[in-house]
């Protein structure tokens, strides 16, 4: 029988190459590709071959805009942008008001849409950027309502996006100031799995 022995300076050589194989690998691994971003009517800006929204438009990229940075990061910056106006309208969850009048349309149940300037008014001027909806429209006119919102958001002062809720439109039973009709959607879980595939078709023409 023979034996092999190994020398420490061979052994010592493999270790060194199993250690750097999996460096090699991250290094050989295809870098990530950019997200994708736009803006809908606020300027970009073209840093380093990557683009970026200039949300408070004033030709620079901030922290708070470079989608490179931390969450925890980008928090900071902007937080430290914000007024106490600001910051106050950040904290209130606020009913989008429906057009017309009454009691129903100022707090939001309304077929008609909206009252954008209204909602312009506790955007800009509030700085409140989180809402609740009760609108009863067809899914398409509902995302272009609430696309049309997040065009208001776009114009502040920082372009902070907003934030849109709603109450359940597919609950089992109907409880007063806490349901919403659901007006196209459907009533109750979907099942069906061509029903499922086709929503994010259907709903990747408008952004909500």
């Amino acid at each position: 029988m023979t034996v092999r022995s190994s020398s420490p300076s061979s052994s010592s050589s493999r270790w060194l190459i199993g250690a750097a194989l999996p460096a090699v690998a991250l290094l050989a691994q295809p870098a990530a590709a950019d997200p994708h971003v736009q803006s809908r009517k606020g300027p970009m800006l073209t840093v380093e071959g990557s683009q970026y929204r200039d949300l408070d438009r004033n030709g620079r990229l901030d922290p708070y805009e470079d989608w490179r940075l931390s969450p925890e990061r980008r928090t900071d910056d902007l937080v430290r942008r914000m007024t106490l106006e600001e910051k106050a309208g950040t904290m209130m969850h606020a009913s989008l008001p429906g057009a017309g009048s009454g009691a129903n349309a100022s707090i939001g149940v309304s077929a008609d849409g909206y009252d954008l300037r209204r909602v312009g008014e506790m955007i800009g001027q509030r700085g409140i950027t989180s809402f609740i909806t009760r609108l009863a429209l067809p899914p398409r006119r509902f995302a272009e309502a609430n696309n049309a919102v997040q065009l208001l958001g776009e114009d502040s002062r920082l372009g902070i996006p907003v934030t849109i809720s709603t109450d359940p439109r597919n609950h089992f039973q109907y409880v007063l100031g806490a349901s919403a009709q659901s007006k196209g959607f459907r009533n109750g879980p979907i099942r069906s799995a061509s029903a499922r595939s086709a929503i994010p078709r259907s709903c990747a023409r408008s952004r909500i």
